[in-house]
């Protein structure tokens, strides 16, 4: 299955889809009832673990195919799918600020690293976009702290996701 076929089984299963969207809050509210203030003990940091990354990596996913894609890409701003590009992140924020009121997210198994993930990947990005964008005639136009900051920052930026990812 590719990321097309996905999409478009996502686009033609839309209340399947949303369903899923909507039931993931609610099980974060849920969880935060059942867990009376112990979210950070097991079993229950386990389930919010769980959560996190099942509300996490279509969110990221649909992010970064938005920017790839409408950013990027040449794709036109008024063809996004909302159900995929822009309810996938609100679902996500939902969750994380509904598991945050119960638990603080540091005490979470597997939190940072899918927070540095989240990092390197939106660095790598960055740094490939502006290395399509940059041709050697605009390259040779910008003003040499702009080329030395940036020369810097990614590696930088990237290097620190990876500090994330690793947990250290």
């Amino acid at each position: 299955m590719t990321v097309g076929a996905l999409i478009e089984w996502i686009s033609s299963h839309q209340l399947t889809a949303l369903s899923v969207l909507v039931a993931l809050p609610l099980i974060a509210l849920w969880l935060g009832w059942l867990s009376k203030g112990r979210g950070d003990e097991s079993p229950w940091c386990i389930f919010y673990s769980i959560l996190i990354y099942l509300v996490c990596i279509p969110g990221i996913s649909s992010l970064l195919l938005f920017v790839g894609r409408y950013l990027i890409g040449n794709g036109q701003l008024y063809d996004i799918d909302l159900l995929i590009h822009v309810a996938m992140p609100l679902c996500m924020i939902f969750t994380l600020l509904i598991i945050r009121r119960s638990v603080p997210l540091r005490e979470i198994p597997g939190f940072a690293t899918i927070t540095g993930f989240l990092l390197m990947l939106f660095g790598l990005m960055a740094l490939g976009y502006l290395l399509d964008r940059f041709r050697i005639v605009i390259f040779s136009q910008i003003h040499i702290g702009w080329i030395v900051l940036l020369l810097v920052s990614f590696p930088l930026l990237v290097w620190w996701g990876w500090r994330r990812v690793r947990g250290v």
